[in-house]
């Protein structure tokens, strides 16, 4: 079954969503494929049967058994982690997704990571603007976050250019000043 979301689409094939771009694939992580992130690159290229880049995560193994945990739940899956394939090379070169499903106000954490060799192709605006259109695609969702460092970095062009507004500045003990952004469903 296909479902059209222009230019982006989800394909749902064994129970599994695939969300489709331009340029991209986002395959939603399960907790066996989780476990093999967990293991390293060569146990997840084994799993996949695909490269895997050099550097394409930065999540540290804590984060990544909380999201296996969270994916126990029927309600979560879908809003963890998606490990982004390049088309093209068929190599997985990033990662996106969420930070849990939406809150009781509609409202997900997004974030991404695209392996440094993989940069400067528009994979970034690629993976925001499909996971944009992913989350808004469910009626629960009326707004997306995504924090950065307090600064005009990489990141933070990719949120302007996916619309987000810069709406609050937090003083972070661990990492310095950070900006929160906001986008709202029209």
């Amino acid at each position: 079954m296909e479902i059209a979301l222009e230019p982006y689409f989800s394909i749902i094939f064994m129970g599994v969503m695939i969300i489709e771009a331009t340029n991209l694939k986002l395959a939603p992580c399960d907790q066996e494929t989780l476990k093999a992130v967990m293991e390293g690159n060569e146990s997840l290229s084994q799993q996949l049967g695909i490269p895997v880049a050099e550097d394409w995560l930065y999540a540290d193994n804590h984060s990544l058994e909380q999201a296996s945990q969270c994916l126990e739940e029927v309600a979560e899956k879908g809003w963890w982690l998606y490990l982004v394939i390049d088309k093209e090379e068929n190599v997985v070169v990033g990662s996106g997704g969420f930070k849990g499903k939406p809150d009781e106000k509609g409202m997900v954490e997004v974030g991404y990571e695209i392996s440094p060799a993989h940069r400067g192709n528009d994979f970034a605006t690629e993976v925001m603007e499909a996971l944009i259109d992913h989350a808004f695609g469910n009626f629960r969702v009326k707004m997306i976050t995504s924090y950065t460092l307090g600064e005009l970095n990489r990141y933070a062009k990719v949120l302007l250019n996916c619309g987000f507004k810069r709406v609050e500045r937090i003083k972070d003990t661990g990492e310095g000043i950070q900006w929160k952004w906001q986008l709202k469903r029209n």
